[in-house]
């Protein structure tokens, strides 16, 4: 029989490939022997290669994604010339919708792969279109494999699939949901909290598409696991005011829920296929963060058609009010297989030839634009994102005209920086703010509350002034009657000087 390597290139450490992983225990459960390997683009190519080619397989199969298709076209190239009796197998949603375009591949598998990938590996014929009873996928994570990456992100799926058709992406080649049934998806998520893996992150598209069985699935992981964080991409405006009831129990932290809004353009949602009603879908992401115990990740995508940017700002705003505990700012990619992509000439797309096929300018925004969109985007993951400097960011902004004004001259600051510490961005905040507005004593108080509340012990830097009182008034208050029971009660048998040093 032939070896068979299957090969994940992830795009950071944290990450974990479920693709290889689950391809990997259908074929052991077929009985076709495979090892599976796992690299990330960061690392040195050629150290990838002396891993790769140290496991001396028959076969060599790649997951191939947006991030790590040229590493792998890289990869293969040289394997070829090395190896030149071997067989390279591709599969994946970046090479699936254009598999002529991959001849350094042996074969190329387009859709679903634990069967096609199954049926290659047998020598058998592989019927096009063939799909898997979700039930019938083993748990492709075995005890080892958990406790060995337990601190990374663990991906999971529980169906396949969309009910919406959202133009930019690639859901929307697929048609209908598949579900896994809810017994099994609950008797899997309680193999992760057994193990302690610290976050699980769904794959499905709508966690929610049906609404009774992302309930009962939220219940049983709200009761029954007690370490295990999940995080779900849902369809904010699916939640109902029973959901809201329930939710409201969930314990503190347990779930994170990522909600697509995208834009606020009703004439941009209209073009890519988005039937959505934004006071309705606000209404429940607020009352959703009400809630206080559920991180809220919501998403918006620059670059859409009939968005200029002036009204990306309009949405930037608007979806900036929400207050959720991230806001990613995402920029338009025309995926091969796409409606989007296929609508290029319709919306004067000009984007990167190779992946992952970003957006430089359309018929509505300019790249310069987007250009400047870019270093929007890097300070609110540098400074909203972050949850470092909640107290000063939100000073500064009520400075401004709007969120997006503050961002849009603040951003000027990172312009051409890349790698800048965490400590020297408080510096860059307190420069920028005082030189546009002067000395702030109560902005300076936020900035340094920032400071002391994600730095630590850490001497605070000299704009930021000294608090040389502060330590004696609160050995003061730890040995003041009754403080410590009511305030600090997990801290009662430690001594205060080991106290102070943690404060």
């Amino acid at each position: 029989m032939k070896s068979v390597t299957l090969i994940a290139i992830n795009a950071k450490y944290c990450h974990t490939s479920l693709s290889v992983r689950s391809i990997g225990a259908y074929c052991r459960e077929k009985g076709i022997s495979v090892t599976t390997l796992e690299h990330t683009v960061n690392e040195p190519f050629r150290a990838i290669m002396r891993s790769v080619l140290a496991h001396k397989s028959d076969v060599f199969a790649f997951s191939c994604y947006l991030w790590n298709i040229e590493t792998v076209r890289k990869i293969c190239t040289d394997l070829k010339k090395i190896l030149p009796e071997c067989e390279i197998l591709l599969g994946g949603p970046e090479v699936s919708f254009d598999p002529e375009a991959y001849d350094f591949a042996d074969a190329v598998i387009s859709g679903e792969g634990e069967m096609a990938v199954a049926a290659y590996l047998a020598g058998e014929k592989m019927t096009d279109g063939a799909l898997l009873n979700l039930d019938s996928l083993p748990f492709c994570y075995s005890d080892a494999d958990l406790e060995e990456n337990r601190h990374r992100l663990i991906y999971y799926e529980a169906s396949r699939g969309c009910p919406y058709g959202c133009s930019f992406c690639l859901s929307s080649t697929e048609k209908g949901v598949r579900f896994k049934s809810i017994e099994k998806v609950c008797e899997e998520l309680t193999r992760f909290d057994a193990k302690k893996v610290d976050l699980v992150k769904f794959v499905d598209r709508t966690f929610n598409a049906d609404r009774d069985r992302a309930l009962r699935i939220w219940q049983f992981a709200a009761e029954k696991c007690t370490h295990t964080k999940f995080h779900f991409e849902i369809a904010g405006a699916l939640i109902k005011d029973t959901d809201l009831e329930f939710l409201k129990t969930v314990p503190k932290g347990r779930f994170q829920f990522e909600i697509g809004i995208q834009s606020t353009n009703p004439e941009t949602l209209r073009a890519v296929d988005r039937n959505a009603d934004i006071p309705f879908l606000f209404d429940r992401i607020r009352k959703l963060s009400a809630l206080g115990n559920i991180h809220i990740h919501t998403d918006l995508i620059a670059g859409l058609p009939y968005e200029t940017y002036d009204r990306f700002k309009t949405s930037f705003n608007d979806v900036y009010a929400l207050a959720s505990d991230c806001l990613q700012l995402g920029f338009l990619k025309l995926l091969k297989g796409s409606k989007i992509r296929n609508e290029e000439k319709k919306h004067g797309y000009i984007y990167e030839e190779a992946a992952p096929y970003e957006i430089y300018e359309n018929a509505y925004i300019e790249a310069e634009e987007i250009f400047h969109l870019e270093k929007v985007e890097d300070a609110v993951e540098r400074f909203y994102n972050s949850h470092a400097f909640e107290k000063s960011i939100e000073h500064a902004v009520k400075r401004f005209s709007s969120p997006f004004d503050f961002y849009e001259a603040f951003s000027a600051c990172f312009d051409g920086k890349t790698a800048v510490s965490r400590k020297n961005l408080y510096t860059y905040l307190y420069q920028f703010y005082t030189e546009r507005f002067g000395t702030d004593l109560l902005f300076c108080e936020k900035l340094r509350f920032d400071w002391t509340k994600e730095m630590h012990t850490m001497t605070p830097p000299p704009f930021l002034g000294r608090h040389d009182t502060m330590q004696p008034l609160f050995f003061t208050l730890l040995e003041t009657e009754g403080f410590k029971e009511t305030y600090l009660p997990s801290m009662v048998a430690i001594k205060n000087k080991e106290i102070i040093k943690h404060a």
